[in-house]
């Protein structure tokens, strides 16, 4: 339905993993942060020309699907501030029945409005599912996918990942490519042209470091580039 007319490459380095990283744990709780703010994903879609001036509207859907009997997911929105008491699973803003296995749920997040702030009151329905909202699910496996798109009509650039949960990441990730494949003769890689890499913490206070040149030193960040 959705035709995209150039690869986009997300690299998520705080969600890269290793393909021996599983997308759940056997029991217990799971923990997950939805990844991408709406707003980098918006400013990235205008730079690769869906999006004309980078502002507008957001579409996201986050869906769930549990593997096992008795799983239950525990919605925790950003803009009311991280809450959710894993001691107290009342605390949650939203509680999903997952008990069947194979039970999928989606949510969905509609005309997200650009720039993204902070609420007092998920209440009153100004909180929208989007990325940097926390998950919580208790009992069981479950695989967790995010997908997003602007509301312009038109679109023809999309994204979507598998989540993985907080548990298995790690502290070191390798980019595996980057923008200089596109300049590699003969090979018709022009579609790396533009090559994105977002980061996200999941603790507070979190330090990120990138070395550029691959030299084993830490570079300057320039966030113009």
């Amino acid at each position: 339905m959705l035709i995209l007319t150039r690869l986009v490459l997300f690299l998520l380095i705080f969600l890269a993993g290793i393909p021996l990283i599983q997308a759940a744990t056997i029991s217990g709780y799971s923990e997950y942060f939805i990844p991408g703010d709406e707003d980098d994903l918006m400013a990235i879609f205008a730079e690769i020309g869906d999006a004309e001036d980078g502002t507008g509207a957001m579409h996201a859907e986050i869906a769930i699907t549990g593997w096992s009997e008795g799983t239950t997911v525990y919605y925790d929105h950003w803009e009311d501030g991280y809450d959710f008491d894993p001691d107290d699973p009342l605390t949650a803003d939203e509680i999903i029945d997952l008990s069947t296995t194979g039970t999928s749920y989606i949510f969905k997040g509609e005309d997200i409005p650009l720039p993204r702030t902070t609420v007092a009151d998920c209440g009153t329905g100004t909180c929208y599912y989007d990325g940097r909202d926390r998950l919580y699910i208790a009992g069981g496996s479950t695989t967790v996918t995010r997908s997003s798109w602007t509301e312009d009509t038109g679109t023809v650039l999309a994204l979507a990942w598998e989540v993985y949960p907080v548990r298995p990441q790690l502290t070191t990730y390798i980019l595996p490519f980057g923008e200089d494949l596109a300049d590699a003769g003969g090979q018709n890689l022009e579609d790396f042209d533009r090559v994105y890499a977002m980061i996200q913490a999941t603790n507070d206070n979190t330090i990120v470091t990138i070395d550029i040149d691959g030299d084993g030193t830490p570079d300057p960040i320039d966030r113009d580039k």
